[in-house]
């Protein structure tokens, strides 16, 4: 994808493509090696590769998506909201309202976490991205019953929604809340 990217360096499906890999690379180096370096590394290739990929194409919601997670990731939750604000504009689909219930919910505004997520799950959010935020949710209002309930609901009916977080994969699910 390099030597891609270094042949036609205003594809921006060939930057999407290699800033996903760098992303999830990021996330493998954090994850399973617990390699802070790699990790950094990695996050800033793929911030410059989302980042060319929007000055490319300023109608897709993909890049901004991805910036919005590493945003995230890093702390900055209010580039996160303004990035994923960026790309329910681009494309109001119902995950991009459920990504928005996420933030609310590290920025402890748990009313409208859960506003924002009932708006993506009845803008066709899946079911498992929905309780997955109801989880969180319960978690930050200190309900462990609750959000073990959603926890093992997910687990019995759509485990893979526990193993693969923010589009990286994790080794395996986690078998508790």
């Amino acid at each position: 994808l390099e030597q891609d990217r270094e042949r036609s360096p205003a594809s921006f499906d060939t930057r999407m493509e290699l800033g996903v890999v760098y992303y999830k690379l990021a996330r493998d180096a954090v994850v399973r090696r617990d390699d802070e370096a790699r990790y950094l590394a990695n996050l800033a290739r793929a911030v410059s590769e989302f980042v060319s990929a929007a000055e490319l194409d300023p109608t897709s919601p993909h890049p901004h998506f991805y910036l919005a997670m590493i945003d995230t990731y890093q702390g900055d939750l209010r580039h996160a909201m303004r990035g994923f604000n960026n790309a329910r504009r681009l494309a109001p689909t119902g995950q991009a309202y459920t990504n928005i219930a996420e933030i609310y919910v590290y920025q402890g505004q748990l009313q409208k976490a859960r506003t924002w997520n009932d708006i993506g799950l009845r803008k066709g959010a899946p079911y498992s991205i929905g309780v997955f935020n109801d989880m969180l949710i319960a978690w930050k209002q200190g309900d462990l019953d609750e959000a073990r309930r959603c926890f093992a609901d997910l687990r019995s009916n759509d485990p893979e929604v526990l193993r693969t977080i923010n589009e990286a994969r994790l080794p395996e699910a986690p078998q508790s809340f």
